[in-house]
Formats: structure tokens, C-alpha cells, sequence
């Protein structure tokens, strides 16, 4: 889930070829985005999207939040994609 300055949780652990359901808790819009893959869903206030993980290799990532301001303010984790 996405709130105003945190993933929740920050950190995750989910299988090869995963979808996540990412839900937007807050009253501005938030991105979900993995680090170095060019993958990610930007989503809108108070909506919900699934993140599909087909073809990311298994591996730690850092994710964040790409708004302006929002990755300096703490939004960001690790999701760790196992075999």
C-alpha cells in the first residue's frame, strides 16, 4: 500500500511472475517503480492497480516513489523476487 510518505510494507518478498496489488491510501497520486527493470504503475489517490512482474528476474530490488520530493521523504523499499 502507498500512504503519504511510506510504503507499507517497505519491504516484500513475493515469487517469479507475481502481480501486485498496489493501493493508493493517500490523497495524492504515488508510483510504485523497480529500480533498473523500467517497470512501475504510477497510481492516482485512493485507487488500486496491479504491478505485473512477468519477466523480472529473480533478484532484490530498490522500489520508490517518483514524484517529486516523495523519494527523499522516505518512499522507498526493497521487493525481493524469488525462484
Amino acid at each position: 500500500m502507498l500512504n503519504h510518505d511510506r510504503f507499507t510494507p517497505a519491504n516484500l518478498t513475493v515469487p517469479l511472475n507475481a502481480t501486485l496489488t498496489i493501493k493508493n491510501q493517500d490523497t495524492v497520486e504515488h508510483s510504485y517503480i523497480l529500480q533498473g527493470q523500467n517497470i512501475g504503475t504510477e497510481v492516482s489517490a485512493g485507487q488500486t492497480r496491479p504491478l505485473h512482474l512477468d519477466g523480472v528476474p529473480a533478484g532484490s530490488y530498490m522500489v520508490y516513489c517518483e514524484e517529486p520530493g516523495h523519494m527523499t521523504a522516505g518512499m522507498v523499499g526493497n521487493l525481493t523476487i524469488t525462484q
